[in-house]
């Protein structure tokens, strides 16, 4: 398996990827359909990322841009793997591949919003949360579901972190 950067041939395999992770009705999976069929087509051709590509196939991707608060730092937008590739390293793997490319801007720190911890459990974005955990990220804040700056109808917390 390779990682490399996203290329215009891959998003029809990131856009499935996505659809195929979507919520279902029994609370798994992580994608709500705005997510799959709109904001994941246009971020993935507006922000950088990576793909994990096993023998020509594309199995996860992964997209960064700049964060708001604090400025211009860079965030983590969409990260996926393929279901049938999960507990491999991949997701690992394409965020090591963000951290590097950040680092060649001097930015050592980097950011990515996800249900908190609280608001995930029970559903499979609790796994998210802990993912997130396991490869060094620590919580920086919560944004509270009431919140003007919040799109997502949910507590959200605001993962960070610092590398070298």
């Amino acid at each position: 398996m390779i990682i490399r950067p996203i290329e215009s041939r891959d998003y029809d395999r990131i856009e499935i990827i996505g659809k195929n992770l979507h919520n279902k009705e029994d609370g798994t999976g992580w994608f709500t359909e705005n997510a799959y069929q709109k904001c994941i087509p246009f971020d993935i051709r507006m922000h950088k990322g990576f793909v994990a590509d096993e023998e020509g196939a594309v199995v996860g991707f992964i997209t960064y841009s700049t964060y708001d608060l604090p400025q211009m730092t860079p965030f983590v937008s969409w990260i996926a793997v393929d279901i049938g590739h999960h507990r491999k390293g991949i997701g690992a793997k394409l965020l090591k591949s963000v951290e590097s490319e950040i680092l060649k801007t001097n930015v050592n720190v980097l950011f990515v919003e996800t249900p908190s911890e609280e608001a995930g459990i029970g559903c499979d974005y609790e796994k998210t949360y802990k993912f997130y955990l396991s490869v060094g990220f620590v919580l920086d804040r919560v944004i509270k579901a009431d919140d003007p700056h919040n799109y997502c109808g949910c507590d959200m917390a605001v993962l960070k972190k610092v590398f070298e």
